[in-house]
């Protein structure tokens, strides 16, 4: 699992690989090197205003 914050921006930042650590061999940092791939989200909004959330993504690796 990887948790991040979508900014204002729709832009990530403090992205951390939360589950899956133990895997090693690479996975981690592919998960997050995968998510900051993704182009911009569209962020929360609160009152019709941009606002910053923290967001909990599962990823999935299916090794062959």
């Amino acid at each position: 699992m990887v948790e991040f914050v979508v900014e204002r921006d729709g832009s990530l930042s403090d992205i951390k690989v939360v589950r899956g650590v133990e895997l090693g061999h690479g996975l981690p940092e592919e998960a997050i090197r995968l998510i900051r791939s993704t182009p911009k989200w569209t962020p929360a909004t609160s009152s019709e205003k941009a606002v910053r959330a923290y967001f909990v993504m599962p990823v999935s690796f299916n090794l062959q």
